[in-house]
């Protein structure tokens, strides 16, 4: 699945997309800080690759080998959905 997510040059989640994705991990996850994603100035000041790093730091945080409603989102999204580099 993890390919599956980097195809088409995808670089991340669009802001809104990835803010809602962030809230379930806040609330699914059991981690003590999860990064915040690089959305409102945040956005506009990082970079593609900056961007690349932080989602790829969400995607570790989450279990693929089992279902979960973190899993169905990131399954469901439309190509639309995505930043593309």
């Amino acid at each position: 699945m993890i390919n599956d997510i980097f195809r088409n040059n995808r670089v991340c989640p669009n802001p809104m997309i990835w803010n809602d994705l962030y809230k379930m991990m806040c609330e699914d996850l059991n981690e003590q800080e999860i990064p915040k994603p690089l959305i409102l100035a945040g956005w506009n000041f990082s970079s593609d690759m900056e961007k690349l790093i932080r989602f790829k730091e969400h995607l570790s945080l989450i279990d693929f080998k089992i279902e979960n409603r973190i899993k169905d989102f990131i399954s469901n999204m439309k190509e639309e959905d995505w930043y593309h580099g």
